[in-house]
């Protein structure tokens, strides 16, 4: 809602004449692209018990690869950039062997952390590591008895879950783009001949 009333206020304000780029830095200079994020999705792995995080270009090769692995598609989960750009940080996906479970956080040294018992399988994709630009946190849940972390952006989700029992906070560190603020990314791609329209979204985005 505030985001909403902060776009309507963008628009009017360059619809009487008002310069938004003279107010305040446009997206380049604080944000990442957000026309070059891409979905990112979680699966469940019926053979392992266990959740994990990939892009979608990543899920749809490891199971053409193999089909008969176990996954089962649980939906697209956020909106991240799949390639290093300005102001983000790389988060990762580790692997335990012994508990089959999986993880992902995000390091701001340019390395990836090291954690006792997973090993590291690789990056994941690109995001921030504070809540800027219209980023939400990635909230994570530990359920030990099951060895297995849950990853959502919806609080209430995350809430919910952590009251049914077993289920502990986890802090990913990692600030991702809701699956909400794609209708923005769409609405840059497609209105591109309409050169004031993202100048001012881009005033909204830093508003938020």
């Amino acid at each position: 809602m505030k985001f909403t009333t902060l776009v309507a206020a963008a628009l009017f304000a360059c619809s009487i004449g008002v310069t938004a780029k003279t107010e305040v830095p446009t997206s380049s200079d604080t944000c990442a692209d957000p026309s070059l994020v891409v979905p990112f999705v979680q699966g469940f792995n019926t053979v392992q018990d266990a959740y994990a995080l990939a892009s979608v270009a990543g899920y749809t090769a490891g199971i053409t690869r193999s089909p008969t692995s176990g996954w089962i598609y649980q939906g697209e989960a956020f909106l991240g950039w799949p390639t290093p750009q300005n102001f983000t940080f790389p988060f990762y996906r580790f692997f335990n062997p012994t508990t089959t479970d999986y993880i992902s956080t995000t390091s701001t040294d340019g390395s990836a952390p090291s954690i006792p018992g997973f090993t590291l399988q690789g990056t994941l994709g690109y995001a921030y590591t504070s809540s800027v630009c219209s980023s939400v946190p990635l909230l994570g849940a530990f359920n030990q008895a099951a060895g297995s972390h849950y990853y959502t952006t919806d609080p209430n989700v995350h809430t919910d879950l952590l009251s049914q029992g077993g289920w502990t906070n986890v802090n990913s560190g990692v600030f991702v783009l809701p699956l909400s603020f794609v209708w923005y990314v769409n609405f840059i791609k497609f209105t591109f001949n309409a050169k004031w329209i993202p100048s001012c979204l881009e005033y909204a985005y830093h508003l938020h």
